[in-house]
């Protein structure tokens, strides 16, 4: 605070009182008239009172203008100062919330990407599940309709297995109840063969018996006793070769029981005698070699 100097208090004072009194007498008139005697004052030279007093006043006012003018040029400085502290407060503080609202912006921008990303992440991520539960949907498709189709087939192969089974059962069954009818037929007629054949054989010896005896009597009828035989009875066996007519190409007599060399010659010459001898009713009876009993009756 500016400190006022003493020389000029005195003076000052001086003539503010004076200035007062001057203004109270304009104030109320000259002619103002006391009802009291009033003490005598002492006799002051006003002119140059108000010489003096107004310079100084003057100057004191001049004075006191510039101690206004510096107090005021400092105050507007103080206060530029303070508006500018204010200003530069108010601007950090701008800045300050501008770095802080930018940061916040920049944490919200980031926090608002991140959660772009995170949603993002997670759309792909739920859109590869989606596509993974498809991809599984349709592969638990495909595999449930490979196996269906596996099991149609395989049911398939088994009806057909087992018809092939039941064919070939049936195909067997036929061929076996064919292979025992003709087996059946083939002891049927095996049998009836055999039956045939034992008839054949039992008329073939039959008739075989009466061919030999056909033969012997023969040779018997062209037999004659030779004079002189010495035996009664006698029997040969006797091996001829004949041709298919029955004509002769060979007589032997190969054993004689009872009978001499005589014997034996009559025997062969009845032989020869005999051709040709007689045809077998059936050629089945011919032979070419023959060998007969010859025993005379």
């Amino acid at each position: 605070m500016l400190k006022r100097p003493s020389y000029l208090s005195r003076s000052v004072i001086l003539a503010l009182a004076v200035h007062v009194i001057l203004v109270l007498a304009f104030t109320f008139g000259f002619d103002f008239k006391p009802e009291k005697p009033q003490l005598a004052l002492p006799q002051i030279d006003i002119i140059k009172a108000e010489i003096i007093d107004g310079a100084a006043i003057e100057k004191a006012k001049a004075k006191k203008l510039a101690e206004k003018k510096a107090v005021e040029r400092k105050r507007r400085e103080l206060a530029l100062r303070k508006k500018r502290a204010a200003e530069e407060k108010v601007r950090k503080k701008k800045a300050t919330e501008r770095r802080v609202k930018e940061k916040h912006q920049a944490e919200l921008k980031q926090a608002k990407k991140a959660k772009q990303v995170a949603e993002q992440a997670r759309q792909k991520a739920e859109q590869e599940k989606l596509k993974a539960e498809k991809k599984a949907k349709q592969l638990a498709a495909k595999l449930k309709a490979q196996e269906k189709a596996q099991r149609k087939a395989e049911a398939e192969a088994e009806q057909r297995r087992l018809k092939a089974v039941l064919e070939q059962e049936e195909a067997e069954m036929k061929a076996l109840e064919e292979r025992k009818r003709k087996e059946a037929q083939a002891q049927l007629r095996e049998q009836e063969e055999k039956v045939r054949q034992a008839a054949r054989q039992r008329q073939l010896q039959s008739m075989l018996v009466q061919y030999i005896a056909a033969i012997t009597a023969k040779v018997q009828n062209r037999w004659r006793k030779p004079i002189g035989a010495s035996a009664e009875t006698f029997s040969c066996y006797v091996y001829v070769i004949q041709n298919p007519s029955g004509f002769i190409q060979q007589v032997k007599v190969l054993e004689c029981r009872g009978g001499d060399d005589q014997l034996k010659r009559s025997v062969e010459e009845a032989v020869w005698k005999s051709d040709p001898l007689p045809i077998p009713a059936d050629p089945a009876l011919f032979d070419r070699e023959l060998k007969f009993k010859f025993e005379p009756q």
